[in-house]
């Protein structure tokens, strides 16, 4: 409870415009991964923007003070692991940290998702939300792309890391732009093919992660249609 009345204290200092667009600033963060990466290639620029995301995530979304603990733990975590990676030799704390990192961004992406969905209205805050679910889905089946990498190496080819040997020191911040870039060509079915998938396994999550995307489209559009058309038809009634 001490928790979630530190969340509310901390939204009070923040612009009333700011809290009720929370979806749309959790999907500019999004948004900037993919555009602000490829402009400024600094150093720990992904690990920033990971954290950001982390961030307003724990202070706009989640609003229940039992899943915001345990997100929180998640969290912390996550963001430990992801930084320490940077400077600790060993796939074991970037194994830690992907792990983590998914778990929370499977809460934040059901937080969204459940609100989207029970919305009354269609309004620029639903569809923030709905594109914000579709963006952390990419980046969710990034790191169970990463966690295959890891445990078995050259799941991938042509990754340009080696995840075995790890000879450059931020081998961890390519491995999960690599396969960040990987899982929305996998999820959006273009398929480039410059990145393709060897063992059994990674195949069939590539594989799931198409008909994931694909379903999500579908059954979102027919449900934000159906929420749009409902309030018109009771009103005729």
């Amino acid at each position: 409870m001490k928790i979630l009345n530190g969340q509310q204290k901390l939204k009070s200092y923040l612009p009333k415009l700011v809290v009720e667009a929370r979806f749309r600033l959790t999907l500019v963060v999004l948004l900037s991964l993919f555009i602000i990466l490829p402009i400024f290639e600094f150093d720990f620029l992904l690990d920033a923007l990971l954290t950001l995301l982390i961030v307003v995530a724990l202070v706009l979304v989640i609003e229940t003070a039992k899943l915001l603990r345990v997100a929180l733990v998640i969290a912390i975590i996550s963001i430990a692991c992801n930084w320490a990676a940077i400077w600790v030799t060993g796939t074991t704390i970037k194994f830690i940290g992907s792990t983590s990192e998914l778990i929370f961004l499977g809460i934040i992406a059901g937080v969204i998702l459940n609100e989207v969905f029970h919305a009354q209205r269609i309004n620029v805050e639903t569809i923030s939300g709905a594109i914000c679910v579709y963006l952390l889905i990419g980046l969710m089946w990034a790191h169970v792309y990463i966690l295959l990498e890891l445990i078995e190496p050259n799941s991938f080819n042509n990754l340009g890391v080696d995840v075995k040997n790890q000879p450059e020191s931020d081998w961890a911040s390519k491995l999960t732009a690599q396969l960040n870039y990987y899982s929305f060509v996998t999820l959006s079915t273009l398929g480039y093919g410059d990145i393709t998938p060897v063992t059994r396994a990674a195949k069939s999550f590539a594989t799931l992660e198409a008909i994931i995307g694909q379903l999500y489209l579908a059954v979102l559009i027919a449900r934000l249609v159906g929420q749009q058309v409902k309030p018109k038809v009771t009103d005729v009634d």
